[in-house]
């Protein structure tokens, strides 16, 4: 909690990716094999505080382990917590802007991931509003991506009429 509420500031945020932040996030997901969901959903907030800040998102992008950083949320779609499922979400409603999150997002396999993590877990005792909430953040998500493949196609259409 603490930590995600600190990467809402941009300042302390750029400065957290730049001084590792991000790498000892994924270390850290990668030493818990039980992913416990307090470590998850700050995990999955983070992600997504640094996605809605430009400038932070910017400096996460150019990570050379950025492909990890797509990898872990994608992983957060499919978590067994909701609130994670919904910030990972969010991470690529705003994410999804960016070329570079959309090829790694394909390459790993995320459309299908997106796409299932509609469908409400069996195990998930919740009552209508959070399947709405996630139905509408999964919705936004869907949207960027598609909005993000027409923005590339209109890119490289006037590339070639150029």
């Amino acid at each position: 909690g603490t930590m995600a509420n600190l990467v809402a500031h941009k300042r302390l945020a750029l400065l957290f990716v730049q001084l590792g932040g991000v790498a000892q996030l994924l270390t850290l997901l990668d030493a818990y094999t039980n992913r416990r969901d307090t470590l998850v959903e700050s995990t999955s907030l983070c992600l997504y505080g640094f996605a809605a800040q430009p400038t932070v998102f910017a400096a996460v992008a150019e990570l050379p382990y950025f492909r990890r950083v797509i990898a872990a949320a994608i992983g957060f779609l499919s978590a067994q917590h909701e609130p994670a499922r919904r910030f990972a979400a969010n991470f690529f409603s705003f994410a999804f802007a960016y070329r570079v999150v959309l090829s790694a997002f394909e390459a790993q396999r995320g459309p299908p991931a997106l796409l299932r993590a509609a469908v409400p877990l069996p195990d998930e005792d919740t009552e209508g509003n959070a399947d709405d909430r996630n139905a509408h953040h999964l919705v936004k998500a869907v949207l960027q991506y598609l909005r993000g493949h027409v923005a590339q196609f209109i890119v490289d259409a006037g590339a070639r009429h150029a």
